[in-house]
């Protein structure tokens, strides 16, 4: 376990297989690998991270320094990866090895030491200077950058240190002819490294010597050796290889002057500083320090274009770099060399576009640049080439929060398309959406700014989600009243060959609308709708369902029979179809209506001039008018008792019952005495 400077908690160790770390699954490369991961403080992983290779691979100490980047170290063999094409293969066996990881956990660099024999890490501890001290073990000889270590017999204790551009700083070996190694390290209060360690045998301890009592004993190493002799133990030695007993450092960057080769740590070094001790905390660029002469120009530069004319007199401050004013190129010594390439009438100096004329010189977005010149001319950052709005408003710089689609127009007054897919903000349902693509029949199929396959879950905006709808890609907007029975999102008028879902398409189908869920047969009628003798009544109230085709029948279903002249029976053309045609049978019934109709205008003409005898009447029966107004349905005769003395009426007779029978309304009042 190791610290950040925030108190973050980092774990590293090994792992064979697969490790799961909540919410990640890790799988090795073969053997052993190496785990780097953060825990966050509900104690949840935060991120973990592998490295390795075949070979079995060791991750034992970590140290994070004060910029939160931290260092993982331990042992490998053979090939060993670190992601991003970078990794490391041993010289011989086992070699040691430290890894950086940045802050979310990605390995960013590693680097490597070994000889022949087995080298490890097993701990490092962090200096005030960020500089990291580790122990560890070796085997054999190994090489430590300008120090060559080997051991006394068998395994031997490691101690160096490391600097904070992962260079070696100083390494020893430390033990006798047993196995000797480091377990863990500290840093005392004098920076010297502080280290516990197993020994074996008779050991040397830089110069200090101990024998263990029996097979292996510990020991606390206080190691405070003075490489340069100047007083200053190398452990808290800003320079341990080079005498400064004053331990002057003018930048403070952890490097004694007498070992540091830029005192001002301004990236100039100090054979070419002319201001080798000057400012710090700062870094020269073309901004800061025009000339590179490792002056700052805003506090220690008085010539920044190092022209030799000084800043207070010079009219071009921050001319051309590489010439001096002299009377041939300058003469009127302003610090402006007499050159007009372009021959607008102005020094290259104060030409804002040197090689193109432009006499106005223009200059939208007030970047020094011209805009003859300039490929942005509004300085959002897109050059004018792809910019839609190349010459539109300045002072801001393209980015998602204001220019979604990056075309160089402002979102909130320019762009009336953010997204750039063709269909204007006003119209858009996704005005912010995906910028990658323009709509079209193709990639929206409604038209309404949604990309299909990533933004719009209703692509022909009919009201039902694609992963509901039978026609996803169907009739644009919302079927009319009636034009969905089965609201399966396909318009029955254009797209749905199964109207009434029953699952016999239109075309086969002879009961349309039937009601969702039925059970149909396979003409697609329902038990409600079929006609099994296609007699034109419905099963649910035919009395005579197996009735011969072509035959007449009643409201019932059943085969009607009429009686001749001489008493026989016979089929004619009002009861019985003799042809085998549908359409003949059709005519025949409606021939048949139009005979009932004159005689029943016969009768009733005939008992206008007579007062009916209800005696002699037939009781109507009420079901047959109800099923069919071209037949009368009647019973037999009234009975004697059912008749009153009054005119033989009966207040069991409706007057509609006896309208029906063929009275008249002014003969049902003049027989009830109204």
């Amino acid at each position: 376990l190791c610290l950040g400077p925030m108190d973050e908690l980092y774990f590293t160790g090994s792992f064979l297989q697969d490790i799961i770390m909540e919410p990640y699954t890790i799988t090795s490369s073969g053997g052993a690998d190496i785990l780097i991961s953060h825990v966050l403080d509900n104690g949840t992983w935060g991120w973990a991270y592998s490295a390795g290779g075949s070979d079995d691979d060791w991750g034992t100490s970590c140290v994070a320094d004060s910029n939160g980047t931290v260092y993982t170290a331990g042992t490998f063999q053979g090939t060993a990866n670190f992601g991003n094409g970078t990794y490391v293969v041993s010289n011989g066996w086992n070699d040691l090895f430290i890894a950086t990881s940045a802050a979310d956990g990605n390995w960013s660099s590693v680097i490597s030491a070994g000889g022949t024999g087995y080298e490890m890490i097993s701990s490092m501890a962090m200096t005030n200077n960020d500089e990291i001290v580790m122990t560890g073990k070796l085997s054999g000889s190994l090489s430590l950058g300008d120090y060559n270590l080997t051991t006394a017999g068998g395994d031997d204790i490691l101690l160096a240190q490391l600097d904070t551009s992962e260079g070696w700083m100083w390494g020893l070996s430390a033990g006798g002819t047993g196995s000797d190694e480091g377990i863990d390290i500290d840093v005392g209060s004098d920076g010297s490294p502080v280290t516990a360690v197993n020994y074996q045998g008779a050991s040397s301890f830089s110069g200090a010597g101990n024998d263990s009592l029996g097979s292996f004993d510990m020991a606390i190493w206080g190691y405070a050796q003075d490489i340069d002799g100047d007083g200053i133990t190398d452990g808290g030695d800003n320079c341990p290889n080079d005498p400064n007993p004053d331990q002057v450092d003018h930048d403070s960057d952890g490097f004694g002057d007498a070992c540091d080769d830029d005192y001002d740590n301004d990236g100039i070094l100090n054979s070419d500083d002319d201001c080798d001790f000057g400012q710090t905390g700062w870094f020269s660029d073309s901004n800061s320090d025009h000339d590179n002469d490792g002056c700052l120009d805003a506090a220690e530069d008085t010539d920044d274009d190092n022209d030799g004319i000084a800043d207070s007199d010079d009219v071009c401050p921050k001319g051309p770099v590489g010439w001096i004013s002299d009377s041939e190129n300058d003469q009127d010594s302003d610090g402006c060399e007499d050159v007009d390439t372009d021959g607008d009438g102005l020094v290259d100096q104060l030409d804002n576009c040197a090689n193109v004329s432009n006499a106005g010189q223009e200059d939208l977005d007030g970047d020094g640049i011209g805009d003859i010149c300039d490929d942005d001319k509004d300085g959002d950052g897109i050059v004018d080439e792809i910019d839609s709005c190349p010459e539109g408003l300045f002072g801001w710089v393209s980015g998602v929060d204001n220019d979604n689609d990056a075309d160089g127009c402002r979102d909130d007054t320019e762009d009336f398309d953010d997204d750039g897919d063709g269909i204007q903000d006003t119209t858009d349902d996704c005005p912010d959406g995906d910028t990658d693509w323009i709509a079209n029949s193709g990639t929206d199929h409604d038209s309404d700014g949604c990309k299909d396959s990533t933004e719009d879950d209703d692509d022909d905006n009919d009201g039902y989600l694609d992963n509901e709808d039978s026609c996803p890609l169907g009739s644009v907007g919302v079927a009319g009243v009636g034009q969905d029975l089965d609201s399966d999102g396909c318009n029955d008028l254009s797209e749905d060959d199964d109207s009434d879902n029953d699952n016999v398409l239109n075309s086969n189908d002879n009961c349309d609308g039937t009601p969702l869920g039925s059970e149909v047969d396979e003409n697609g009628c329902s038990e409600s709708q079929r006609d099994t003798d296609n007699d034109g009544v419905k099963d649910s109230i035919d009395q005579c369902p197996s009735t011969p085709a072509n035959t007449l029948v009643d409201v019932q279903g059943c085969e009607r029979a009429d009686t001749t002249n001489d008493g026989s029976t016979s089929s004619t053309n009002d009861d019985v179809s003799s042809s085998d045609d549908g359409d003949s049978n059709m005519l025949m019934i409606a021939g048949g209506v139009v005979l009932l109709l004159v005689v029943a205008a016969g009768i009733v003409a005939w008992l206008g001039s007579k007062t009916p005898d209800v005696s002699q009447m037939k009781k109507v029966q009420p079901d047959a008018f109800a099923s069919d107004t071209n037949q009368v349905a009647v019973t037999e005769e009234p009975k004697e008792e059912e008749v009153t003395e009054n005119n033989g009426s009966s207040s069991e007779w409706s007057d509609e019952q006896l309208l029906a029978a063929g009275w008249t309304q002014e003969q049902i009042d003049a027989h009830r005495g109204n």
